[in-house]
């Protein structure tokens, strides 16, 4: 009876590491090397641009509206919307886009975060470009415990974000009603590093940083990736936080790095060897698009580096790795047109690239 309860748990086991880890042999077989565009070059105070179906919505770093609408044709502004102040229709406290937008009859929106104000507002852009100025037409609340970092609606009863890492009780996922303030699930920490370094130069943030990722949503709503930065790997969630695939990268942080990084004292962060591997993220109902840096974490901002875009399919399969030459700190996919756009934030350059080719190859491969 022993063996027998000992062989099915030794199974369950096997098992569960299959399922979490089953992708972990697979290789990126397609590489593609592309040359990017300059463009939008008056423009030095953007940190970050996401697509919409008809619209690019830029982050600005400073200015009085928090984002500027461009026309995807030929980039050209339309006007800027979120203007910081106390008034109607004005954000005080900081604000975050993070991809999430609707298109219901010609209609774009999309949905932003405050910073510190624990709710989600939306912005009728399509509306707000037509008024010149800004239409928020719905908001949700949720309590200050959510403390979410990033953040996605997938209805009024339900939201699915990550949390911040500067706080003591990091989650990698959480779940949210926020008509009742109640959280509805969490998803800890993972994969489990043993902490034995709380007597040395342990602090609680320096553990959180080692889960830092990129969170982007299936457009329908039913999945969630992480990429993560530290640990080079990508998690595929379903909407009720569920682990349901991942891909983990054999060139992975180790053990030793791991404490090494967790008691070294601030002065000494610099000559470790940790990495930051994955960026940013984004997706679409085909595809997960990845930003793969591979660059010491030391040297981020300090030494320009080619980047790779790694693109997933949603079981966190390898469809094919885009070789960039510029240093890339944030991008955004056109899917429909086939086309990506990236923010070299450090040189104060904007790109676009022709990747309608090898979406086309892609698509039709995974058939």
């Amino acid at each position: 009876m022993n063996y027998l309860r000992f062989l099915i748990t030794f199974l369950l086991i096997l098992c569960e590491s299959i399922i979490v880890g089953q992708n972990s042999n697979l290789k990126f077989e397609k590489g593609y090397s592309i040359p990017g565009k300059e463009i939008m070059k008056e423009y030095v105070d953007i940190w970050s641009l996401k697509v919409t179906d008809t619209l690019i919505i830029a982050a600005l770093t400073s200015d009085e509206f928090y984002f500027a609408i461009y026309a995807p044709t030929n980039q050209k502004e339309i006007m800027r919307i979120a203007k910081q102040g106390n008034g109607p229709n004005e954000f005080n406290n900081g604000l975050s886009y993070y991809g999430q937008f609707t298109n219901e009859k010609k209609q774009i929106k999309i949905w932003v975060k405050g910073t510190n104000s624990n709710k989600l507002s939306l912005i009728n852009v399509s509306k707000s470009i037509d008024t010149k100025e800004t239409i928020i037409e719905k908001e949700i609340k949720y309590g200050p415990d959510a403390e979410f970092s990033s953040v996605f609606v997938i209805d009024s009863t339900k939201i699915v974000g990550r949390t911040y890492n500067s706080i003591p009780k990091m989650y990698r996922l959480k779940i949210y009603n926020p008509t009742t303030n109640k959280t509805i699930k969490t998803v800890p920490l993972f994969p489990i590093v043993k902490n034995d370094n709380r007597n040395l130069q342990f602090i609680f943030y320096r553990y959180n940083f080692l889960y830092t990722s990129s969170l982007t949503m299936k457009s329908d709503k039913t999945k969630f990736a992480s990429a993560m930065t530290m640990f080079n790997r990508v998690d595929i969630f379903d909407a009720n936080g569920n682990l349901l695939n991942s891909y983990i990268d054999k060139d992975n942080i180790s053990k030793s790095q791991i404490r090494n990084y967790l008691s070294s004292t601030e002065e000494n962060l610099i000559n470790l060897d940790v990495k930051n591997y994955y960026m940013d993220a984004w997706s679409t109902n085909d595809f997960i698009y990845t930003l793969y840096h591979n660059q010491k974490q030391a040297d981020y901002s300090k030494k320009s580096i080619p980047v790779k875009i790694r693109i997933f399919n949603w079981n966190a399969e390898p469809m094919c790795e885009i070789n960039v030459p510029d240093y890339l700190t944030t991008f955004t996919v056109d899917e429909k047109n086939g086309i990506m756009y990236g923010v070299a934030y450090f040189d104060e350059k904007i790109f676009k690239y022709d990747i309608s080719s090898i979406l086309d190859e892609i698509k039709t491969g995974s058939k």
